[in-house]
């Protein structure tokens, strides 16, 4: 079984506009939403690729309610916690050049009596085999340690954990040896102190062989138009990104994360997990929501992706 845990879901409200004004009038076009959060969009895009997985959870309020009925109708199992005030609504604007502005609220306070029915659930529920995907934020009185504290759990049930996080959730979450990580370029530099554009390809490898000197069995090195990486002990594959037309850069990155856990899951062996990894990916980049396209199209664009192997 895959288990998601997003402990800041939100309904992710989508708009397009020709050009952002800063600081003026934006008319606002072809409004729709959705539910969100790192890893409920990890779900809905293992189900796109005939997968299935429990979602699990923080919710609160009408907006927490609709999110369930959403997952309801998507055929998404899910058995969330129910907490006080309303869960967040985040507004996620596209130009006409595709670029994306984001603003993001925080959600509600979580209390510790919630937080800890979220952890006894999930232990009850993860089995050996199993695999977790923990990702994205946290509400602002979570402790930062939190996934790594899960993870250490986790790792004692013989659960593999994929953690896809940033900042200080990732710095803490990779001590306790996730299986699987996943971060972009920008996240790694953030990680390793360095800024973005002083740091080469080849760095960033070297960056990711370590940590897997140091524990973890694959390091997913997202590098957008340049391809990914995928490093694990005893291989090191480069993709090449595909060309796609873009329509929404937002959820390519979950999709990935879904389309690692599920290979993962299935025991895939690495150049297949690698094909449909950056083949997912490719399809969410040409879609509206925040998940890969469908196993057709997922299926049509494996055939494309190129991967060079490397000496590890």
């Amino acid at each position: 079984m895959i288990i998601t845990v997003t402990m800041n879901p939100a309904l992710d409200k989508f708009a397009k506009l020709k050009t952002f004004h800063y600081g003026g009038l934006n008319r606002l076009q072809e409004i729709r939403s959705h539910a969100g959060g790192k890893g409920i969009n990890v779900s809905r895009s293992i189900a796109r690729l005939g997968g299935r997985s429990l979602a699990i959870g923080l919710i609160g309020g009408s907006v927490g309610l609709e999110i369930i009925q959403e997952l309801d109708q998507l055929g998404i199992s899910n058995d969330m916690v129910r907490v006080q005030g309303n869960t967040r609504t985040n507004l996620k604007l596209i130009d006409q050049d595709h670029n994306l502005s984001e603003f993001n609220e925080d959600g509600p306070k979580i209390d510790e009596v919630a937080l800890l029915e979220l952890e006894m659930k999930l232990m009850r529920l993860a089995q050996a085999q199993d695999v977790v995907v923990l990702s994205g934020s946290v509400p602002s009185n979570v402790p930062v340690t939190i996934y790594q504290s899960l993870c250490e759990k986790l790792k004692e049930k013989q659960v593999s954990v994929v953690l896809d996080a940033d900042g200080d959730l990732f710095r803490y979450g990779i001590e306790a040896k996730p299986h699987v990580i996943k971060p972009n370029r920008e996240e790694l530099c953030r990680y390793l102190g360095a800024e973005e554009q002083t740091v080469t390809k080849e760095e960033l490898i070297e960056a990711c062989q370590r940590l897997v000197d140091d524990g973890i069995a694959l390091v997913i090195l997202s590098l957008g138009a340049q391809g990914a990486v995928f490093v694990s002990r005893d291989a090191r594959m480069e993709a090449d990104a595909l060309s796609v037309p873009i329509v929404s850069a937002v959820g390519a990155g979950d999709a990935m994360c879904a389309a690692a856990a599920l290979a993962l899951q299935r025991q895939y062996p690495m150049e297949e997990l690698v094909k449909l990894s950056m083949a997912a990916a490719a399809s969410a980049l040409m879609c509206e929501e925040s998940a890969c396209g469908d196993r057709e199209t997922v299926e049509a664009l494996k055939k494309q992706v190129q991967v060079h192997k490397k000496k590890p």
